[in-house]
């Protein structure tokens, strides 16, 4: 709730989630530059969360496109790297699926009796093997999401000794809030999908900000159990932060 909450909270929080919507309207047309864009701003988010800034959730602004295209390099390259075994095993578990039901309708257009139940078998076996790939996949995107925001360094990010540490501390709370966000996406997409299916953008971007603030929670009681700090990536003062010099904004003298 804390998380759903935050999402809308301060002056910027319903304007930070409409810019998200557009930014992840935009990929249905340039795929890949919103969602670096988007990444970007969750890991500025993120890492002002971990240091108590007096402003965490930060207003959305198109001066900072360049530096949110930047940071948002590493947490999209480590997710299309997680990503990438997960669709492989489920491609496997359904080209496995589809070759069984093919003999066993095939069986049974020739006659032959005795394979129903061998086919409903190796069908329940096929979903329940992709649950603990699941549930480790989950446990996984966490600890690596979580590295890749932090340190905005792709071979920091790539640290499997570190990915694995973490994720074995956290794997109790991955797992849970996983599975409570998945109920709360759920919602949100009916809920989307009911607004003309438009309003899908919107829900899915407020999901989107719901699980970096879960991310972070994770990451605040790992280091309140004396969990290693991440390292982070070094501060930078956004172009919108940055003071204007007053002299700049007075007009030219005659």
């Amino acid at each position: 709730m804390d998380a759903l909450r935050f999402t809308t909270s301060g002056t910027s929080g319903w304007t930070n989630v409409m810019y998200c919507s557009l930014l992840y309207l935009s990929t249905q047309i340039i795929p890949i530059l919103g969602l670096i864009v988007m990444f970007g701003f969750f890991a500025e988010v993120h890492r002002r969360l971990v240091l108590r800034h007096p402003e965490p959730y930060v207003r959305f602004d198109f001066s900072d496109f360049s530096n949110y295209l930047s940071r948002g390099v590493a947490p999209l390259v480590m997710t299309l790297a997680l990503a990438i075994p997960f669709a492989l095993f489920a491609i496997v578990e359904t080209v496995v699926v589809f070759l069984v039901v093919g003999a066993g309708i095939s069986s049974a257009a020739s006659g032959a009796t005795g394979l129903e139940p061998l086919t409903l078998l190796a069908i329940i076996g096929s979903g329940l093997s992709f649950v603990p790939f699941m549930l480790i996949w989950l446990v996984l995107s966490n600890a690596v999401v979580t590295r890749a925001e932090l340190t905005g360094d792709l071979t920091k990010a790539f640290a499997l000794g570190e990915i694995w540490s973490y994720a074995g501390k956290t794997w109790k709370r991955a797992l849970v809030t996983a599975i409570l966000m998945s109920f709360v996406s759920m919602g949100l997409l009916i809920v989307g999908l009911l607004a003309c299916f438009v309003g899908t953008f919107v829900t899915m971007s407020i999901q989107m900000l719901a699980s970096l603030h879960v991310r972070w929670q994770i990451y605040n009681e790992y280091l309140l159990d004396g969990g290693t700090p991440i390292e982070l990536a070094p501060w930078e003062t956004l172009p919108s932060e940055i003071p204007k010099d007053p002299a700049y904004a007075m007009p030219p003298a005659r």
